[in-house]
């Protein structure tokens, strides 16, 4: 969406991003608003693309987030590797800078983010086990003996160590989903200024 101001302060956005779920997938959850709502603005430095306003509606489950635009700066991460080392060190910086903000905070679990689910973790865990051999023959050319035996090691042992981990305090807020494509780069090779997008599962 291009944006016209007829007033207002100065350095909005003239160039925003519309995310609204399709008709289809209502009722939808509020976690996404209540993310930019309650959560990103607490960030500092936030590691999301920044949001102008987001809503949910209680009656048919309807919701939008409105984001600022960053395409004249950044781009989706490609599948299955990012473009250089520098943006997959900056996905990890800001992976780290989430992770390390909300460390141990007595919020986290209750204000902000749900506990993780037992249950639905060990589904979603067998669900991955499920799809590990098309993962691996796909990636067949990029992953060396020593990756694919580590990747069957952790799917034979998990999520059991997870959720042990999980009982003994100090948890933090995690993205939940940060597959390569909730990740934009930024057009600057050197750059390590990557931002997370679809907060949907965090917890």
């Amino acid at each position: 969406i291009e944006v016209t101001y007829s007033g207002g302060p100065a350095g909005l956005p003239t160039r925003l991003l519309l995310k609204a779920p399709k008709q289809e997938r209502l009722p939808a959850s509020d976690r996404e608003v209540a993310f930019y709502r309650d959560v990103e603005r607490t960030m500092a430095p936030s590691p999301a693309a920044p949001c102008v306003h987001a809503a949910y509606d209680d009656a048919d489950g309807a919701y939008h987030v409105l984001v600022e635009d960053l395409g004249e700066t950044h781009r989706a991460m490609p599948w299955p590797c990012p473009f250089y080392r520098a943006h997959a060190e900056g996905a990890i910086d800001a992976l780290a800078r989430l992770h390390a903000g909300y460390w141990d905070d007595p919020r986290v679990g209750s204000e902000i983010g749900e506990p993780v689910d037992a249950d639905r973790m060990r589904d979603e865990w067998a669900t991955g086990a499920g799809q590990l051999p098309e993962f691996l023959e796909r990636l067949a050319d990029c992953l060396t003996p020593e990756w694919t035996a580590a990747y069957e090691r952790v799917f034979e042992a998990f999520p059991e160590p997870l959720l042990a981990r999980l009982g003994e305090g100090a948890l933090t807020l995690i993205h939940g989903d940060t597959h390569a494509a909730n990740f934009l780069v930024p057009h600057d090779p050197g750059s390590r200024d990557v931002r997370i997008i679809d907060w949907m599962t965090y917890h």
